[in-house]
């Protein structure tokens, strides 16, 4: 995922976070413009911790890029404050939703 958004934009400043307990942690130190989530990650899996930054961070927006896409996983994600689902299979929809969600900010972090 760095990788293809590096590629995108060299501008982006990408922090990445290990699991959504240190993705909440990295949220509140950095206050990034945008926050990518995994569905499936240690201690903590992205519905849990898109809960919590969506409490302590409102304003910033949330994507969830997952393996796991279904419509079940979406609206879960939607209704706890994510703006985006998009598949780990469409990785080039990424860049897409990133640019929409972001427009005009510079930076991202992921988890």
């Amino acid at each position: 995922m760095r990788r293809v958004l590096e590629h995108a934009n060299e501008t982006w400043q990408i922090i990445e976070a290990g699991d959504g307990s240190e993705a909440i942690e990295k949220a509140k130190e950095f206050r990034p413009d945008l926050i990518i989530l995994d569905l499936v990650m240690p201690t903590m899996d992205g519905f849990d911790a898109a809960r919590e930054i969506t409490r302590i961070l409102p304003r910033i927006p949330i994507l969830m890029h997952t393996m796991f896409s279904s419509p079940m996983v979406d609206l879960e994600a939607l209704s706890i404050g994510v703006r985006k689902v998009v598949p780990k299979s469409e990785s080039e929809a990424l860049v897409s939703a990133v640019l929409e969600i972001l427009q005009p900010n510079p930076t991202a972090c992921s988890a």
